[in-house]
């Protein structure tokens, strides 16, 4: 019994110093996302409703490889803390730079259309669309999503 006793605590003691040594060197910390900024962003702002017919124009005039290119609608506002849940990526997609008053007025839509490259990990097209309204078309295909997968 007594050999069992000290067994045990000798496991105790070894286990306790690997979690320790773990802890030490990070082995137990959650690793941080890289972030990358959304390259080849474009603004657009329309006085108006938006269509989804510029929507679709937008995605038909690019070249998308199926393989690889993955499109998407996102309500702007929401992207960033979105994109991850949406997208196999370990790096967090973040704006660029962008002019002071891009998210200040609460009575502007704001549609983000992009390009996930898959192979690439990163959004190789974007447009960021700011307009009065959305039409009928648009809110029915976000639903009740800030990010829409267009496959």
């Amino acid at each position: 019994m007594s050999t069992l006793l000290i067994v045990g605590a000798v496991t105790v003691a070894v286990g306790a110093g690997v979690v320790y040594y773990g802890y030490k060197k990070g082995v137990f910390k959650k690793k941080p996302k890289n972030v990358k900024q959304i390259s080849n962003l474009e603004i657009k702002k329309i006085n108006g409703t938006l269509s989804f017919m510029d929507v679709v124009g937008w995605f038909k005039k690019l070249s998308l490889d199926p393989q690889k290119d993955s499109p998407f609608v996102a309500l702007a506002d929401k992207f960033e803390e979105m994109f991850t849940s949406y997208f196999k990526t370990e790096n967090m997609m973040v704006y660029p730079p962008l002019p002071n008053d891009t998210f200040n007025r609460p009575d502007n839509k704001r549609l983000l259309l992009g390009v996930y490259d898959e192979k690439a990990d990163e959004i190789n097209k974007a447009l960021l669309i700011i307009a009065d309204a959305f039409d009928e078309k648009t809110l029915e295909v976000l639903g009740n999503e800030s990010l829409v997968v267009l496959r």
